[in-house]
């Protein structure tokens, strides 16, 4: 699958935990959140670096500042729950049931690796059980 083809497929199953998701796609969309973390990170260094820091502040934000932290937090969660339903998808298509990808926010020792180290596994025809009928079909 091409990085356009996994974003249009990522597109359009946005918020769906059934089903499942091929590696390329899960990896192109992970390429996909770098590259949109990097440009931040960008803008963020261009806007401290040009526009500073160290003025007085007499107000929490402005109304500009207000709008791009709204801005960032519906991003993260976007990012946040896209992704955990791409994960959960991935998962699936390798053979595994998708909750096990929940143990990324489980902060016990190494726990979190787990399922990305699954995520790398190649597709399996047992995930075809975790495929509900409206999913056969789809990409």
């Amino acid at each position: 699958m091409s990085f356009g083809q996994a974003v249009k497929n990522w597109g359009a199953y946005l918020f769906h935990f059934s089903g499942r998701a091929s590696r390329s796609e899960f990896w192109w969309i992970q390429l996909f959140w770098l590259i949109i973390f990097a440009l931040y990170a960008v803008a963020s260094f261009i806007s401290l670096r040009f526009f500073g820091s160290d003025a007085p502040r007499s107000e929490a934000f402005t109304t500009g500042e207000g709008i791009i932290v709204a801005l960032l937090v519906i991003l993260s969660l976007t990012m946040c729950v896209t992704t955990l339903a791409l994960g959960w998808r991935r998962l699936h298509d390798a053979g595994f049931p998708g909750f096990i990808y929940l143990l990324q926010f489980v902060g016990i020792a190494g726990l979190g690796i787990v399922p990305l180290i699954l995520c790398i596994m190649p597709s399996s025809p047992t995930g075809i059980e975790y495929d509900k009928p409206v999913d056969v079909n789809r990409p």
